[in-house]
């Protein structure tokens, strides 16, 4: 099957029917409708077979539009198909279920294939103009309920229910065909609703069809202004007869078109029948009211992390215009830079006013921490990220340790100093191994994990000294935790929270977990190692959390980072960011099945609880490609290339993190993580081989990665 010309260029849903509805060939090219193969004859598994493969090109959905059940076998067999595919059918059990059900819509019309043919067009008319498929079905739902179809069998048949043989589903079983030669007597019937119902009978056409008038001008009192569409089986002079009563009417009536009708339908209500299909004209134009209003958005930062939430909110089918500020080279091609400075709340304010924004996203910690989204919210415009008050968890260590005790919450003993002779005496007094920790924002790198009581105080000394800046002024001394770590990021509004995948990071910068610890070197996603209980007591965590900022009168409304240690006596909390994680976010969102526009303005606005998030079955490792030197002193303006060929393999995402572009346009290496190669795959040990054979395509001077990312998701899990 050849993919609809309307999917070349843009993202949206397939619009699928089960027969032709009397429309030409040309006509479903230009109406980009797609027939099911073998039509109303179709089995589950070719039906089945027919969504995934629209799902595997770049249809956003599918709306699968079918004839009344009460008249074919169709829609009870795409009901198979679709099951099969998001896991509630019958066959095929034992396939992959990675669809969310949301994706595959089914409608049944109700109705003949000519009120169906009116549906459809206006279905593709409304995909037109904008609808995405939520808006497109509850649409089609509306059409079916209003549409009817008036029609005469010609020939002396009448069709009667059969009061004995049980419903299955078929125009043959559901009805028998009594002939009754002895006259030219003829039917006139009413389809609406999936009920049929004879209406008259007569031996003069010119009575039935003057009836048929009548009924479309009884309707246009109830219902306004009507559209029609009249079918004809074959016989001219029938055709006439009718035309003649509604081009005469006195109602407000508008033909749309002449068409045969369906050759599925027409063996079962006489070779010879004539009739109309109609819908309120009302109803009728709704179809370009439709358009999903589009929603501009604003993007604060600059790395690996953003470049990820660019890709995934570009897929929203409410994507309208980007800016990123400041952006990095990959992010450039994708949205317009911002002149503002990120950190700047009335600057980033009056750009999105200025810009009248629909969403600012703001990924890095510390606009966070400047108050960037108070002022942005402040401006009327919908923010995602926490308040200031509230991005403390991030930015004070000593501010997340006191809400974590009050809320009950397991983590490592802790003391906070604001001298470092107090301070130095306390390590002396504790011991090695101990966390050194400069309490505000230190870019990732504000973390001594010393083994020996000299490391702990030279970390110390390096707080106080100023290494980490205005971050060191106060530093907090933690007890050393044993054990995996593992990261769980969750969305939330204040009140709902809502756990996303749980990730893995390899902090340190050698291969083995050697080396300086670094902002990230690789993750992956998710972590095999977490068991049911500590996913759910972690979950728990963050509920407390969450719970106790709100008891204090601070809405928490984001992405909260809970960075664990999975020790013997279960998950305890080493930290929280108020932010996306980076490198999780690149191995976490590319398996997220949702609309990130939609579920972020619902973080925003307190209505999280109806947002549907679902997981892609697939596994990803995400390896950062990195500048020599790195975490220390490193050079940039390294040409980089070979990304295009890299991305050329499927499963393959580069996230452009340290990049710029030159004035000719040439991608360079801009900071210490210079790239994210994320790979998608069904399993760890594919996805590691598919990710470094990428790595292995891009070349820049001083490449530096580690070799092991993901290996740890092969092997038993270790007490550390």
């Amino acid at each position: 099957m050849a993919r609809a010309a309307h999917c070349a260029g843009c993202r949206t849903f397939a619009l699928v029917a089960d027969n032709p509805c009397g429309f030409e060939r040309e006509d479903l090219e230009a109406l980009e409708i797609l027939l099911i193969p073998n039509r109303l004859n179709a089995r589950a598994e070719e039906v089945a077979a027919f969504y995934r493969q629209l799902l595997s090109e770049e249809y956003t959905g599918i709306l699968s539009v079918h004839v009344s059940s009460e008249l074919a076998l169709s829609y009870k067999t795409a009901e198979d198909a679709r099951g099969n595919i998001v896991g509630d059918g019958v066959a095929n059990q034992r396939e992959a279920h990675d669809v969310p059900g949301e994706k595959i819509v089914l409608l049944d019309t109700g109705n003949a294939p000519a009120a169906q043919g009116i549906i459809l067009e206006r279905l593709s008319a409304a995909r037109a103009a904008g609808a995405n498929l939520k808006a497109a079905a509850a649409y089609g739902r509306e059409l079916s309920e209003a549409a009817g179809t008036l029609f005469i069998s010609m020939n002396g048949e009448k069709l009667v229910r059969h009061q004995h043989r049980p419903h299955r589903f078929s125009f043959r079983q559901q009805f028998e065909h009594v002939r009754r030669r002895i006259s030219s007597e003829m039917y006139l019937y009413l389809l609406a609703n999936g009920l049929l119902k004879e209406i008259a009978h007569s031996h003069d056409i010119s009575d039935l069809t003057a009836r048929i008038s009548r009924s479309l001008s009884a309707a246009y009192v109830v219902e306004g202004p009507l559209v029609y569409v009249i079918i004809s089986s074959g016989d001219h002079r029938a055709r006439l007869a009718l035309e003649k009563p509604l081009d005469t009417n006195e109602y407000e009536a508008a033909l749309l078109a002449r068409r045969p009708a369906s050759k599925e339908f027409s063996p079962h209500i006489g070779t010879t029948s004539v009739g109309v299909a109609f819908v309120p004209k009302n109803l009728y134009d709704k179809a370009e009211e439709l358009a999903v209003d589009t929603t501009d958005v604003l993007l604060l930062g600059a790395g690996g992390r953003e470049y990820a939430l660019l890709t995934k909110l570009r897929e929203s089918p409410h994507a309208g215009k980007f800016y990123v500020a400041p952006g990095n080279g990959g992010m450039a091609v994708l949205a317009e830079t911002a002149p503002i400075d990120q950190n700047n709340p009335e600057e980033v304010a009056a750009f999105a006013r200025e810009k009248n924004l629909g969403l600012v996203v703001i990924g890095p910690e510390a606009p966070l921490v400047e108050g960037v989204a108070d002022a942005v919210r402040a401006a009327g415009i919908p923010c995602f990220g926490p308040s200031k008050a509230a991005a403390q968890m991030e930015g004070s260590k000593a501010f997340a340790k006191g809400v974590m005790q009050r809320a009950g919450v397991p983590t490592a003993a802790w003391k906070s100093f604001t001298d470092e002779a107090s301070c130095e005496a306390y390590v002396r007094e504790v011991g090695a191994p101990i966390v050194v920790k400069a309490d505000g924002l230190a870019a990732g790198k504000g973390v001594i994990v010393a083994a020996t009581t000299e490391e702990a105080l030279k970390g110390v000394h390096e707080c106080f000294s100023g290494q980490f800046g205005a971050a060191g002024t106060t530093v907090v001394i933690e007890e050393f935790l044993e054990g995996p770590e593992c990261s769980l990021l969750a969305l939330t509004d204040g009140t709902t929270l809502v756990p996303l995948a749980t990730a893995q990071d390899h902090k340190r910068a050698f291969d083995g977990d050697r080396g300086p610890n670094t902002g990230g070197m690789g993750v992956f996603s998710p972590s095999p190692h977490v068991t049911g209980d500590e996913l759910a007591a972690m979950v728990a965590i963050e509920k407390r959390v969450i719970a106790e900022l709100k008891a204090e009168g601070i809405t928490y409304s984001g992405c909260l980072y809970g960075g664990f240690m999975l020790t013997d006596e279960g998950p305890k909390v080493l930290e929280f960011n108020a932010r996306f994680g980076d490198p999780e976010t690149q191995a976490i969102l590319p398996r997220l099945q949702g609309n990130l526009i939609e579920i972020m303005r619902a973080c925003d606005e307190s209505t999280l609880d109806e947002q549907e998030i679902s997981w892609s079955d697939m596994v990803a490792v995400s390896v950062v490609l990195a500048s020599a030197g790195y975490p220390g002193s490193y050079e940039a303006g390294k040409e980089i290339d070979g990304i295009e060929s890299a991305e050329q393999e499927p499963g393959i995402f580069v996230n452009h993190a340290g990049t710029a572009r030159t004035p000719d346009g040439r991608l360079v290496t801009a900071g210490g993580r210079v790239l994210n190669v994320t790979a998608l795959a069904p399993n760890f040990e594919s996805a590691r081989s598919l990710a470094y054979e990428a790595v292995d395509r891009i070349n820049f001077d001083g490449k530096q990665y580690r070799t092991d990312i993901g290996r740890k998701a092969l092997e038993p899990r270790k007490a550390h």
